[in-house]
């Protein structure tokens, strides 16, 4: 697709050797393959209605090689994002070095989902009748009112003071079926609409991956959208797009979601100026609905984690069912019924509770085709959940709007070195794809230790081994290390067996919130931090505080999870062989994106240590090892020592020869 002798000139401007870029970063470091991603990336953005698939090895600078694109094409551009870390790197440190650069800087805006900013209307039904958890949140009541007085863009990352799960902001914080659009006495004054005002002005918009589907699916449904028109939309980070939209194309309903909604009815009450009487009917219909709620939820199994739907539907809870059904009718015909509540109230009211009754009948019945279903517990109670197992025919039809360019692109996006399984599973058809490689000299700068002695995965003894083993690791790279597990029980495992045999200090996922564990592994060079899924992407941590990054077992997603239970079954009854089409290309995606936690600059060392045998001695093990990047690799331990002997004497002329593979 690309041409190198014929790259764009802007982009060499830009990029090139002795470009605006080499001019203002001290040792500018100039990047082929950056070069050429961008320059696809523009042929991409020139060809309305065209797609490109883009695998950037790690260190490629991909938000660069899209961004310098956006600006020479002009086109208003949205970038949609997994992670928040991305986020604040593109508004804070990438779209601020372009406009460095280029002669007219573009205007961005950072769209968040709805629940980060503030409703007035909400605030104020809150304040006529404020009700507090905790002591702590009446404190921060104070706080929180003098901060909704002088703050301009009501976002509540404004307000340090407030936890992720505030119950205080959850009372006052937009809520899609709490907005009454231009019907609000303050749709002048809304947040959320002056964000849209500057989102349409603006030249790029940010957002993420579930702002982008929630916004795109309720635009279907409503005929209203946040998002602005655009020429293109990127999306980094693509290879989390499978599981959101899922999410999003799905149906859900929870325990929670029947009290707030209840609450959020009562909360009306005090603004009524018509209460005809001391009773107010609605308050016993609305006890109905939350007895009703509570009795049908509390018939499912108590405890932690998902649970298969099959398993817990039973007689009494469909019964259960039926009697919260009747009572979300009750609730519909009275909303009807009482005069006093606003037009514009009862339609949406009862619009709700349409959308309850049908998602309610959707989980008793169950015979919608082509779902999985699932419950999950929380401490909010129990949750119910339906996603698709099969989106690729959806998805396709959601990404093409118009004339857009489309671009997907992660550090991976390939299994095996080619694009099938992300290409099958999107159901994306006539594209480009391209892999441009990381420029990181991984056979020098990292080592790849796989042990074959180890027992096998689901032997008894293989966490005691491997405890024994890591400890070894973990001495020769004194500390410095990341253990990333596949699953809680096996972090719990390793967490008791480690605990009182490292060295070091042990940080554990789940002892505190994940930003702060990371900032202490970081402050404490010799630290080790042991932690699962969530860790294995989006953590950034270049230098000498992460040298080794050990992992127990190959990633292969939970068979017995209902979800993947589900897509494994559909694959079945449609002739496709589940484990080499799905769960060995997941998880050698996984996996990349767990390796990809060592090597983040050119000057970085470490070590990558595979625990699980079973890439060395079963077929589909070459799969995986075709698929990372080429350490240089080793099954034995005194290797080990000597790479970090050798690391540590590297200044000084001292280093000792590795053995051979």
């Amino acid at each position: 697709m690309t041409n190198p002798a014929k790259t764009n000139p802007f982009l060499e401007t830009c990029l090139g050797p002795q470009g605006k870029l080499a001019s203002i970063i001290p040792e500018y470091e100039f990047r082929q393959y950056q070069t050429a991603m961008a320059q696809d990336i523009l042929l991409t953005l020139e060809s309305p209605g065209s797609m490109l698939l883009a695998e950037a090895g790690t260190g490629t600078g991909k938000s660069l090689a899209y961004l310098i694109p956006i600006a020479a094409t002009k086109r208003r551009s949205i970038v949609s994002t997994g992670t928040k870390n991305l986020q604040e790197q593109l508004i804070n440190k990438d779209i601020p070095l372009l406009n460095k650069i280029i002669d007219a800087p573009i205007v961005s805006v950072l769209l968040k989902g709805r629940s980060n900013y503030l409703c007035q209307r909400r605030l104020n039904w809150f304040s006529q009748n404020p009700e507090f958890n905790t002591v702590s949140e009446k404190k921060q009541w104070s706080k929180l009112i003098q901060w909704a007085d002088s703050t301009d863009t009501g976002d509540r990352s404004e307000l340090s003071f407030l936890h992720d799960n505030s119950n205080l902001w959850n009372n006052m914080n937009s809520r899609r079926e709490e907005c009454f659009g231009n019907h609000c006495k303050y749709f002048r004054d809304c947040f959320l609409m002056r964000l849209k005002i500057r989102a349409q002005k603006a030249d790029l918009i940010i957002v993420n991956h579930h702002l982008y589907f929630a916004d795109t699916i309720f635009a279907r449904v409503k005929n209203f959208s946040t998002l602005p028109d655009a020429d293109t939309v990127i999306f980094d980070e693509a290879h989390l797009l499978e599981d959101t939209a899922s999410q999003f194309l799905g149906v859900h309903l929870s325990h929670q979601q029947l009290l707030d909604f209840a609450k959020m009815i009562r909360r009306w009450k005090p603004d009524r100026t018509e209460l005809q009487g001391s009773v107010w009917s609605l308050d016993k219909v609305l006890t109905g609905l939350e007895e009703g709620a509570g009795l049908f939820f509390s018939s499912m199994p108590s405890g932690e984690g998902r649970f298969e739907l099959s398993e817990v539907m039973n007689q009494q809870t469909e019964k259960m069912g039926g009697v919260l059904f009747e009572r979300i009718e009750v609730l519909e015909r009275e909303l009807a019924a009482d005069k006093s509540v606003p037009e514009e109230f009862v339609f949406e009211w009862r619009s709700l509770c349409k959308e309850l009754k049908d998602s309610l009948l959707l989980f008793l019945d169950r015979s919608e085709p082509g779902m999985a279903w699932w419950g999950e517990h929380s401490r909010s109670g129990n949750a119910l959940h339906a996603v698709p197992v099969d989106i690729s025919e959806e998805f396709s039809q959601i990404i093409k709007v118009g004339d857009r360019s489309i671009i997907l692109t992660s550090a991976t996006l390939t299994a095996n070195n080619t694009f099938d399984y992300i290409i099958k599973r999107l159901g994306i058809s006539d594209c480009h794809a391209k892999i441009y490689p990381s420029e990181f000299k991984y056979h020098t700068q990292g080592i790849l230790y796989l042990p074959r002695h180890l027992p096998d995965p689901n032997h008894s003894e293989f966490y005691p081994e491997c405890a024994k083993e890591i400890c070894e690791i973990v001495k020769a790279s004194s500390g410095r290390a990341f253990i990333l597990t596949t699953s809680y029980a096996g972090l719990n495992k390793l967490k008791n067996l480690l605990f009182d045999s490292l060295p070091f200090n042990l940080l554990v996922q789940g002892d505190m919130p994940k930003n702060s564990l990371t900032d202490l592994f970081k402050k404490d060079i010799h630290s080790v931090l042991l932690a699962t899924i969530s860790f294995w992407q989006g953590v950034d941590i270049p230098g000498e505080s992460l040298s080794a990054v050990i992992i127990d077992k190959l990633p292969f997603a939970s068979p017995g999870d209902p979800v993947i239970k589900a897509r494994l079954q559909y694959l079945r009854d449609n002739g496709i062989n589940p484990f080499r089409e799905y769960q060995i290309p997941s998880a050698i995606m996984m996996l990349k994106q767990g390796l990809g936690r060592l090597i983040r600059s050119r000057n970085d060392k470490g070590l990558v240590a595979i625990m699980d045998h079973r890439i060395l001695v079963k077929n589909y093990g070459n799969r995986f090892l075709h698929s990372i990047p080429d350490f240089y690799r080793t099954s034995d331990i005194k290797d080990v020592t000597v790479f970090f002997r050798n690391t540590a004497d590297q200044y000084s002329g001292h280093s000792q020869a590795l053995s051979e593979p």
